[in-house]
């Protein structure tokens, strides 16, 4: 990966990379998460014919950062975008693929992890919720 090639390469220190994956990454063979329900199974199940090839390269672009130890780096998991107005709120951490999040609200995760060095070599899965965005980062960084 060019980019990952790219920071291990700049001498003093390195940027933290915030790479943006999407909800439900695994392996192809990997059984659902624990706290998917049944409609999360269906529509991974579901997403996965319709989206193979996406899905198999950000599962490889994941595992290959998490090899990375020349740098820093997040990975935002984000479930299905919406063009709706955000409302500062989303479920962050153990999140249901049926919840949409704003695009909005994925970037405003993105800015309150700018300055979050200690979210690094985390993955934060991010979908449609209700708990204050600040707040619930800040909950899940420090678990």
């Amino acid at each position: 990966m060019m980019v990952y090639d790219a920071l291990e390469a700049v001498s003093g220190k390195k940027p933290r990379l915030i790479m943006i994956s999407a909800l439900d990454i695994r392996a192809p063979d990997a059984p659902f998460p624990d706290h998917y329900d049944e409609a999360d199974r269906a529509l991974s199940a579901r997403i996965r014919v319709v989206h193979p090839v996406y899905y198999e390269w950000k599962y490889k672009a994941d595992i290959k950062l998490l090899r990375r130890t020349g740098f820093e780096w997040t990975i935002i998991r984000p479930g299905g975008p919406t063009e709706e107005p955000g409302a500062g709120s989303a479920s962050i951490g153990r999140a249901h693929l049926t919840s949409r999040v704003s695009r909005d609200d994925v970037a405003r995760v993105l800015f309150y992890l700018l300055d979050r060095e200690d979210a690094s070599g985390l993955a934060i899965d991010v979908a449609g919720g209700s708990s204050d965005i600040e707040s619930r980062l800040d909950e899940v960084i420090k678990k």
